[in-house]
């Protein structure tokens, strides 16, 4: 599998979930869907992303954004308000450089 991982919407984490179930490889489900084996394995268990991102200020000092969120079940409201987030901090520090 080469270039970017395909994102996922309902019906695939649908489909992901239901060939789980029945017992169908993860690595086969992996690459149906064009995502990692570690995907498969975090959408199986159920577990949640953890990130951290320290961002350098202009007057010095640092701030540390640290996130533990399940991007799939997010509500429609949250994923514009972390995507305003993350716009907001990537051109702040493009800004900088």
């Amino acid at each position: 599998m080469a270039g970017r991982f395909q994102k996922l919407n309902e019906s695939a984490l649908a489909d992901i979930r239901q060939r789980l179930d029945a017992g169908e490889n993860p690595k086969d489900i992996a690459d149906r869907h064009g995502v990692s084996r570690p995907m498969i394995s975090m959408i199986k268990n159920g577990r949640k992303r953890t990130n951290v991102h320290r961002i350098q200020l202009r007057s010095g000092g640092e701030i540390t954004v640290t996130s533990q969120v399940d991007i799939f079940s997010l509500s429609e409201s949250d994923q514009q308000f972390l995507t305003q987030l993350l716009r907001s901090i990537r051109e702040y520090e493009q800004e900088q450089r």
